[in-house]
């Protein structure tokens, strides 16, 4: 059906059975990731249909890129759609919890669009709970294990809800890491920010900090979003 397939210039994402459909979030991150640096070996930390993971291998086409997916519907059909689409030798998908990651480390970048649901808004689907609780994916053991994976130039990229950003903050300076960029993200030009896209790196540098407005009303983009997402959609 059509209504499986997300389609978009360079590869279309079939999101029929991950219980998570591709959204905003996603394409937001995908598109702000790692701008002004052109990484190597990329990890996307559960990558649910392969959305980032394939903007990010189009965008940056020298890249290795690395998936990881804990539940199985989900990593299966991120492994189709690395398969059909034109990066798929670049691409690998494993299966598995990241809390427990086994394979090589010395990454330059690791995106993540993490769950920051508590459990008081749990699902009667055990897919879409894993997907969404943060409980699958704690804040200070995603962020230790970011910091054994990546080498000393490394970064990690993620968006949030603006409610969720002073702890992620807090847990980043605890465990050694610098803020390096912030975009603060508006759904509407009257409104007030409801996400922040934010990069922290293993050394400190000096801080970006930009606001991006998503839409001038319900039927249309502003320049701005369709200016990031260009090169995509």
């Amino acid at each position: 059906m059509k209504d499986d397939f997300f389609t978009l210039k360079q590869f279309k994402v079939r999101h029929r059975d991950a219980a998570m459909k591709v959204g905003t979030d996603a394409v937001l991150l995908g598109s702000w990731a790692f701008d002004g640096i052109n990484p190597k070996r990329i990890l996307d930390v559960g990558t649910g249909c392969g959305l980032m993971a394939l903007m990010l291998a189009q965008r940056y086409t020298e890249a290795q890129i690395d998936a990881i997916e804990i539940e199985e519907k989900a990593m299966l059909e991120a492994q189709f759609n690395f398969e059909q689409s034109p990066f798929g030798d670049r691409m690998r998908i494993h299966f598995g919890d990241f809390l427990k990651w086994e394979g090589e480390d010395g990454f330059d970048a690791i995106v993540c669009n993490p769950p920051y649901f508590q459990d008081k808004l749990s699902s009667s689907i055990p897919e879409r709970n894993m997907a969404r609780q943060e409980r699958f994916l704690p804040i200070e053991s995603f962020l230790e294990t970011c910091n054994c994976l990546l080498n000393e130039e490394g970064v990690v990229s993620v968006i949030l809800p603006i409610e969720r950003y002073a702890h992620w903050m807090e847990v980043a300076n605890r465990f050694g890491f610098y803020v390096s960029r912030i975009c603060d993200v508006k759904p509407f030009i009257d409104r007030e920010a409801n996400r922040v896209l934010i990069e922290w790196k293993k050394m400190q540098t000096k801080l970006e900090q930009s606001e991006l407005i998503v839409r001038e009303d319900s039927k249309s983009y502003t320049s701005e979003f369709k200016r990031m997402v260009l090169s995509y959609m």
